[in-house]
Parts: C-alpha cells; sequence; structure tokens
C-alpha cells in the first residue's frame, strides 16, 4: 500500500475546547445529513481496510483503491458499454463527455444506438464547459476521469 501524504490531526492535541466543539458538531451534522438525504457515498477505500467504517455506516459503498495517475489511461469497448450500461439502468438524467479521440475508438454503431436509447434523458456530446455545467443547482454527481465524465442532474 503506498504511503499516505496526507496531514493528520488529533483533537485533543491542544486545539482549544470551542474549536474541539465545533468540529464535532461539525462532523456530526455532516454525518447525519449524509445518512439522511442520500442513497448511496462512494468511497475510494476497500471494506477489507475500513470494515469498521463501513458496518458503522452501511450507506458507504467502498469503490476502491482508486489510485490516482497522471497517465491518460483508455477504455475499451467493453469498459466503455459497461459505463453505458450503468448510466441507463440508473435512470436519472444525465450530460456524458465523450471526446472524439475515445468516440473514434469506439464501435461507432454501439455509441450511435445508445444515443436513440437514452435520448429522452441523456445527453452524450464531445466537449461541455465543466466548471459552469457544474454550478448548476441541479448537479447531483459529477465523475471525472481521463476518459470521460459524467454529469447526473437531480430533476
Amino acid at each position: 500500500m503506498p504511503a499516505m501524504n496526507t496531514k493528520f490531526f488529533c483533537l485533543n492535541s491542544g486545539i482549544k475546547k470551542h474549536v474541539q466543539k465545533f468540529l464535532f458538531k461539525h462532523a456530526l451534522n455532516i454525518s447525519k445529513s449524509m445518512m439522511l438525504s442520500t442513497d448511496w457515498v462512494l468511497c475510494n477505500p476497500t471494506y477489507d481496510l475500513e470494515s469498521a467504517t463501513f458496518n458503522m455506516y452501511p450507506k458507504i459503498l467502498p469503490i476502491g483503491p482508486l489510485m490516482a495517475s497522471n497517465e491518460s489511461a483508455t477504455c475499451d469497448q467493453t469498459q466503455f458499454e459497461e459505463f453505458a450500461t450503468g448510466l441507463k439502468l440508473s435512470n436519472r438524467p444525465f450530460l456524458w463527455v465523450v471526446p472524439p479521440d475515445i468516440a473514434n475508438n469506439l464501435n461507432g454503431s454501439f455509441l450511435e444506438e445508445y444515443r436513440d436509447i437514452v435520448d429522452t434523458r441523456g445527453h452524450i456530446i464531445s466537449w461541455a464547459p465543466q466548471q459552469k455545467v457544474l454550478k448548476h443547482l441541479s448537479i447531483a454527481c459529477f465523475s471525472k476521469s481521463s476518459n470521460f465524465g459524467v454529469i447526473l442532474e437531480l430533476l
């Protein structure tokens, strides 16, 4: 397992009592809000590494470990189709950015057929002004990789 470069602090390490109380209440409020307002919370660790946390918060779904990389990864036809199937099964409106270099490496008929299937709630485009789109109030989820980005709307 790679070394962690995150700086940790202990709440009992000289922090004033009012700051400790504020931080604890803030963390508690986030936890309560998350449990009341979400179906799932995706996180990077695996169940094996954080089993106590996942047992305490059953709505947290471990999907990792995902390794950060600066390399430009590519997805093959099968991975692309699996991702597309997941979007289709979500039954949520979405905006999917598929750059031309990715689209050109795929089976063109699949992408066109998929567009027809999800036409009423999904839009597949080659580029979007990411910051502007993400500021919209209806955005519920955003996934970005070096391959493509997906934005799901909460309607």
